[in-house]
């Protein structure tokens, strides 16, 4: 139990300590005169106290009433801070001074360190209080915690110049308790609207000061009337309620009344009213909203649009209606989150059920239907303006590839693939990127021949050629070498023929030659006078028939091989 007790006591101390080291550094506005005259120049200077730790960077937004100052110049001359992320700047305008600096390692510890001098001329009279909308002081752990604790102003009193009144009698002013510096937590700048019905205000007391008067009312110049002495340092106001209100707040010592301090806030506790919301699709297939909307104090400030528990649109609103075109979501039946802010953070918030329409896929308006080996794909088309639109390529035997272009103003855009390395058929279709979860079908399938060069398609034009004629080559050799080796053999056959022929043809003479010498030995005999006269007429006429005959027919067998001879072979 004892341990416990200790490691307790170990426990407080060191979150004390982290508490100091974290969060205890100060920022703060001195200035070398508090009371000036119209038309007066003064300087502003912006310290800022570490508290024993060391810093690397300080950054801060001052707010000044343009009606009651102007800046004549800005100074980072003499300050602790020699990196400058950006130069201290101020607008005239607006009524703000920002600067963001920083200081090389170990950085800056001290308890008056400055940041920047401003320089103000006082325009007319009056109470101007120069404030800190935001600061931030980063400590130099490595970090960069955030350790700014308190935000100081400056309130500067501006008297009026009349005639004889010299600079030596406004001066006479300064025996007076100076104007009370005034300061909340909850209020950052007077020109902001809050949702607070509670603040609490409180200012430093000067030397001297025996009283304070406060009064609070809706008047920018009223005189307090509430009077508290002791005097008090802080108070609590409560149940504020809507509208521009001013804490009044003066000191008074033995010299007499200071100058008061009106210190303007405005709240608005009251959530603005949606009267009405309606949507349509628009003509790139978006939801359009009209959303109406009033609020009776600080207005409309902004709407936000939640789908499923997600924002996907924040924009700018003001009373009445306002138009918001949401980005692209998945197509169909969706429930959407309708908030509005007023300027005091306030909100209301409605359901509306809303469809969202398909998205269309690009349109391809020309391609490159064939192109060479080594050239370029080049597409053209349309989709919704300001898209990314994707182009999907494949080439024969090769993986799918996918590459983004962006669409103009008017929905068009153009690809120019990289050089194709393969010729066959390029496939390619694109899609509409609209978000990372919102993507369009696909484009119908394109298809690109990719040619072979002229010279490459010359050779294989040359080698087709020589595979179909050298064959035909050679073919027509062999025809002609069979057709010569049977032209000899013909002539050889033939010069067989004509030898058989003439060996025939002598032969047949021969036997021709003995059957006609047989013939006429017979007629011979035939002739003899005893035979002679046992012959009758017909017997003699067959033998003469036979003689002519067998002449004639010796005749005819010759003209027939001369004839063979001569035509057929």
């Amino acid at each position: 139990m004892k341990n416990n007790f200790y490691l307790k006591i170990v426990f407080i101390l060191v979150s004390l300590f982290v508490f100091r080291t974290v969060n205890a550094a100060d920022i703060f506005c001195t200035s070398n005169n508090q009371t000036v005259t119209e038309n007066q120049t003064f300087t502003v200077t912006v310290n800022t106290d570490t508290a024993g730790i060391y810093i690397n960077s300080i950054e801060g937004l001052i707010s000044f009433p343009v009606d009651l100052l102007s800046v004549d110049s800005i100074s980072s001359s003499g300050s602790v801070f020699s990196m400058w992320v950006e130069q201290p700047t101020f607008s005239n305008i607006n009524g703000t001074i920002s600067f963001n600096g920083g200081v090389p390692n170990p950085g800056f510890r001290g308890t008056s360190g400055k940041v920047i001098s401003v320089l103000f001329k006082a325009k007319k009279a009056g109470n101007a209080q120069i404030l800190f909308n935001s600061a931030s002081i980063y400590a130099n752990d490595g970090l960069g915690t955030n350790v700014a604790s308190s935000k100081r102003g400056i309130a500067v009193n501006i008297i009026s110049y009349q005639g004889a009144e010299t600079i030596e009698q406004a001066m006479e002013s300064e025996k007076l308790p100076t104007s009370p510096v005034v300061v909340s937590s909850e209020i950052a700048s007077y020109e902001d609207w809050y949702s607070l019905n509670k603040i609490t205000f409180s200012w430093d007391l000067s030397s001297g000061v025996s009283t304070v008067q406060t009064l609070l009312n809706s008047s920018p110049t009223s005189i307090p009337s509430i009077t508290y002495s002791p005097p008090i340092k802080e108070k609590t106001l409560k149940d504020l309620g809507d509208g521009i209100h001013y804490l009044h707040i003066r000191f008074k010592n033995g010299a007499g009344w200071s100058k008061t301090t009106h210190f303007k806030f405005k709240t608005d506790t009251t959530a603005p009213v949606i009267t009405s919301i309606t949507s349509s699709a628009s003509g790139d297939d978006l939801v359009l909203l009209q959303v109406e909307s009033t609020d009776a104090t600080s207005g409309i400030n902004k709407y936000k649009i939640l789908l499923e528990g997600g924002v996907i649109s924040e924009v700018g609103g003001s009373d009445g209606l306002t138009k918001i075109t949401l980005p692209p979501v998945a197509p169909g039946r969706h429930d959407l989150s309708i908030i509005a802010y007023d300027r005091a953070g306030n909100l209301s918030e409605k359901v509306l059920t809303t469809v969202f329409p398909e998205n269309k896929s690009p349109q391809i308006i020309k391609y490159s239907e064939s192109i060479e080996k080594g050239e370029k794909i080049e597409i053209m088309g349309t989709s919704y303006p300001n898209t990314d639109v994707r182009i999907w390529l494949k080439e024969e035997n090769l993986d799918e590839k996918s590459y983004i272009t962006r669409s103009l103003e008017d929905g068009s855009f153009t690809f120019t693939s990289d050089f194709t390395n393969n010729a066959g058929l390029v496939s390619f279709y694109a899609e509409a990127v609209r978000s990372a979860e919102v993507i369009s079908p696909p484009s119908y399938k394109y298809f690109v021949v990719i040619n072979k060069p002229a010279f490459i398609k010359l050779s294989l034009l040359a080698i087709e050629i020589l595979s179909v004629a050298i064959p035909v080559l050679l073919l027509l050799v062999i025809l002609l070498y069979l057709a010569y080796h049977f032209y000899h053999r013909l002539k050889k056959m033939r010069r067989k023929l004509l030898t058989d022929l003439d060996q025939t043809e002598s032969e047949a003479h021969k036997i021709f030659k003995i059957l006609n010498e047989d013939i006429k030995q017979s007629i011979k005999i035939f002739k003899n006078d005893e035979i002679k006269d046992k012959l009758t007429e017909n017997d003699k006429e067959t033998m003469n028939t036979l003689s002519r005959d067998v002449e004639e027919a010796e005749k005819y067998f010759a003209k027939r091989l001369e004839s063979i001879e001569e035509g057929d072979l």
